[in-house]
């Protein structure tokens, strides 16, 4: 009995068997990686089309460019740019275009055609003033039209725009000056097209500024060479060279240079601000003091007003360059009607005396007392 039960089951088994390698061989063989991947990117475009059919709509009209990235190129600054931005409309239903609004008031929009039949094109036409513009430029110009679900579009204008000449470094900068040396500096001017450049006048308003030119190259190459005049006062210089030319049509080069002379006793900072107190934590200010002429310096006399405040006098370069340092204690107030300032004596005949104020965001105002209603009327 028991030998017979065995063999049923030994059947049954081998019957499954046999069925489930039918049914494989049936349905074919085990797809490979490449086969389940390219079934996965065929879902993937199936369901990115199904996407772009659900945003482009079966009636109505449709906005289709040719190029939505108008390229022109190189041109040199100054230069008009136009560009027409070819379109169609592949809808079933007019087009219209409401309104195009370029970025700023370089560009321009020209005519369109406001009103486009179905299966019919047209352009909208868009110029660029490059004047005052170099280096890569990218323009978008923005439209409204009547396609429900999608209003808007934008198209973009781009290209390089080079100078027609090229000026190395664009302006002139002296920094600190000092009245005793002979300074100068050299400005290159080069031209980038075949036709010559004619330079006709170089000045400079700011006499404190002597511009001068030179011809390297007849028609090509120029270089400006500006001087500072000898014996300048302490104060900021500021002015530009202005250079008329001819390339072919006529230009003005502008040229900025600037420069400042130091006191014989330069001071940094002039003045000294602080936040509003009570002062949380102890707090430290340095003023610097240094020398610019030939000879030695010397500090005398050194106070501050209120006492409470700390100073400290380092000499950082012996004879020319000092710090002070300035420490004031936890809780420090400043009361409007108390000035502050730091001051000091030196032995510069045009420098005698100095004063640093010190001023703060806010002054501090004392509450005002409470009174008592023992005090008040009744």
């Amino acid at each position: 009995m028991v030998e017979r039960n065995s063999q049923r089951a030994v059947g049954s088994l081998i019957f499954t068997f046999l069925f489930i390698v039918g049914q494989i061989s049936f349905a074919g063989p085990f797809p490979v990686r490449g086969e389940i991947q390219a079934e996965a990117d065929t879902l993937t475009a199936g369901s990115r089309a199904e996407r772009r059919r659900e945003v482009i709509p079966k009636a109505g009209p449709r906005l289709v460019f040719a190029k939505e990235v108008f390229d022109f190129g190189e041109v040199m600054s100054g230069e008009k740019v136009n560009c027409d931005f070819q379109f169609t409309n592949s809808g079933k239903e007019v087009l219209e275009i409401l309104e195009i609004k370029p970025d700023c008031g370089c560009t321009q929009a020209g005519e369109w055609e406001p009103r486009i039949d179905p299966g019919k094109s047209g352009w909208i036409r868009i110029s660029l003033n490059t004047k005052g513009m170099r280096g890569e430029i990218r323009k978008a110009i923005h439209g409204i039209i009547n396609v429900p679900g999608n209003p808007k579009f934008v198209v973009w204008l781009e290209g390089r725009v080079q100078e027609p000449f090229e000026i190395s470094p664009r302006a002139v900068t002296f920094g600190l000056i000092n009245p005793r040396q002979n300074l100068r500096q050299t400005v290159t001017i080069t031209n980038r097209l075949k036709d010559p450049m004619f330079i006709s006048n170089v000045r400079c308003k700011n006499p404190e500024f002597i511009p001068y030119l030179k011809v390297i190259k007849a028609g090509q190459e120029f270089e400006l060479i500006v001087e500072v005049k000898p014996g300048l006062s302490p104060g900021k210089y500021s002015a530009g060279v202005e250079i008329q030319a001819r390339l072919p049509a006529p230009v003005k080069i502008w040229i900025p240079v600037s420069g400042y002379v130091p006191p014989a006793v330069d001071i940094r900072p002039r003045r000294i601000i602080m936040r509003a107190g009570p002062l949380p934590e102890v707090m430290q200010k340095i003023i610097s003091v240094r020398y610019t002429k030939a000879g030695f310096l010397k500090l005398s006399e050194l106070t501050v007003n209120p006492p409470e405040v700390k100073l400290e006098l380092v000499e950082k370069i012996p004879d020319k360059e000092y710090r002070i340092i300035l420490t004031f204690p936890r809780g420090f107030t400043l009361l409007k009607e108390i000035p502050l300032a730091v001051t000091f004596k030196t032995n510069e005949p045009s420098f005698s005396k100095a004063e640093i104020p010190i001023r703060v965001d806010g002054y501090f105002v004392p509450p005002a007392p409470i009174k008592s209603r023992q005090n008040q009327a009744p």
